[in-house]
């Protein structure tokens, strides 16, 4: 019987954010508004079909497609995932169904793993997605600055950048350089550029997700299309 392991979300929910605008030069970010009610949250997996496979990783967090794990500066493969072929890969549906009806009993096959994918310094491990491939994250918690478990790479494709997405909460992507420097100046929204679900934002290279005082249930996704 396969396992895989699920994490709860919470629904949609309502935040406040501030109106900011990167200068891309610069990549510094100001206020230039008021506060603004912005609904930036949907249901867990409603960016994939349902028919899509998909894998759990150890670590937590959805696969969908092709991915290698390496350490950062070094091109050796330490895992390579693959969800259209790997015995423990599931499908989005099913996902969906398990969360729907929990409470699971003791005897049922899903693990509900509520391990968070994310930490408090940037990311050493780089994961490269191979094309139409995408990660979806676990949901984060805590408070203060919170970093993606991943530093992130295309793989196949004759393009760098990837597309971020971020659900319940504003969050921002940047490369592994802006990262370092957000952890180090312990401002979230000083390099980097906001991401968020109603569009995605593009970033080239080696790069990474953060969040800043994340809602319940946040998460973010990243496709390399």
């Amino acid at each position: 019987m396969k396992k895989i392991a699920l994490m709860v979300l919470t629904g949609i929910s309502f935040v406040s954010i501030s109106l900011l605008a990167f200068n891309q030069t610069s990549q510094a970010a100001e206020v230039q508004g008021e506060p603004i009610l912005m609904k930036t949250n949907l249901d867990f997996l409603d960016h994939l079909k349902d028919s899509d496979s998909l894998l759990c990783l150890p670590d937590g967090g959805f696969l969908h497609g092709t991915a290698e794990l390496s350490t950062y500066g070094d091109d050796k493969v330490l895992e390579y995932y693959n969800s259209d072929t790997d015995s423990n890969a599931t499908t989005v549906g099913t996902v969906k169904k398990a969360l729907a009806e929990m409470p699971q009993e003791k005897s049922s096959p899903f693990i509900f793993n509520l391990k968070d994918t994310r930490g408090a310094k940037p990311a050493t491990q780089v994961m490269k997605l191979g094309l139409d491939s995408s990660y979806s994250s676990s949901k984060f918690s805590a408070s203060g600055i919170r970093f993606a478990g991943y530093l992130f790479q295309t793989k196949g494709t004759a393009g760098d950048r990837l597309r971020y997405y971020s659900y319940n909460t504003v969050g921002a992507a940047g490369s592994k350089t802006d990262a370092s420097k957000v952890y180090s100046s312990n401002t979230w929204n000083a390099y980097g550029w906001l991401v968020y679900s109603y569009t995605y934002t593009y970033v080239g290279g080696v790069s990474t997700y953060w969040v800043n005082n994340p809602n319940s249930g946040t998460y973010y996704y990243v496709i390399n299309k």
